[in-house]
């Protein structure tokens, strides 16, 4: 999304690639900690986040893909990182650990159809939430029908990554604004959050949910606390 700090880009990918309907308390933590683990160390060895399938690979523990990754930071001189590599390798060996089911989320984003948006080359100049500092719009086109899952994702993505773009922005004179045609699996504790700093920041955005029962129920009333008003339409 144009950032380049590995822990903050953690945190976002923990929010969206983990469903707040199905996700137990403390496993957003875990899982921002486990993603951490592995982009701090890329980052430092090759100068970029990984892309979609080095990240899967890595997530998933595959022993190669380790190896390759320590060899690279001892080739860039990076000894500090290879302690933080080798935690997730020891926490990789737990049964319990959540580097699987991170991995098998984002074997959902591994595919054809999104090989050009998740570009780490630079090549193709993606669009970057941190350009909101002018005046532009954006349409973000997603293929629900054959990726409904990894739609969510994305949507959950690209909500995490407009809340910190905005309250980033050096220059607030604009009203950004971020409209999601389908809200439903996309609001999370840090969402929520997120939405009750965009007033300060002059951003806002418009949530549509066919139903409150789109929303965790631990969550509904901070999310109507957050956005201060609500509209019920028929239809």
């Amino acid at each position: 999304g144009g950032g380049t700090d590995p822990d903050t880009a953690a945190a976002t990918l923990a929010e969206a690639l983990l469903d707040a309907h199905s996700t137990e308390p403390g496993e957003p933590r875990r899982a921002a900690t486990a993603i951490a683990q592995v982009l701090g160390p890329f980052a430092a060895a090759h100068g970029r986040f990984p892309a979609v399938s080095e990240l899967r690979e890595l997530l998933d523990g595959t022993p190669h893909a380790f190896a390759a990754l320590r060899e690279a930071l001892d080739a860039a001189g990076a000894h500090s990182m290879v302690r933080e590599l080798a935690a997730r390798e020891r926490e990789a060996a737990r049964p319990d650990d959540i580097g699987p089911r991170l991995a098998d989320r984002v074997a959902l984003l591994d595919r054809p159809a999104f090989a050009g948006f998740f570009d780490v080359t630079g090549r193709s100049r993606p669009f970057s939430m941190y350009a909101l500092e002018h005046p532009l719009r954006v349409r973000i086109e997603l293929p629900e029908r054959g990726h409904a899952e990894a739609s969510r994702i994305l949507t959950r993505l690209v909500l995490a990554q407009f809340t910190a773009a905005v309250a980033a922005r050096r220059d607030r004179s604009l009203f950004a604004c971020l409209v999601l045609d389908d809200a439903s699996h996309t609001i999370t504790a840090d969402a929520v959050r997120g939405l009750a700093r965009l007033r300060s920041a002059n951003a806002g955005v418009l949530l549509t949910l066919r139903t409150l029962d789109d929303v965790p129920e631990h969550l509904r009333t901070a999310l109507l606390g957050a956005v201060g008003c609500r509209m019920v339409l028929s239809g």
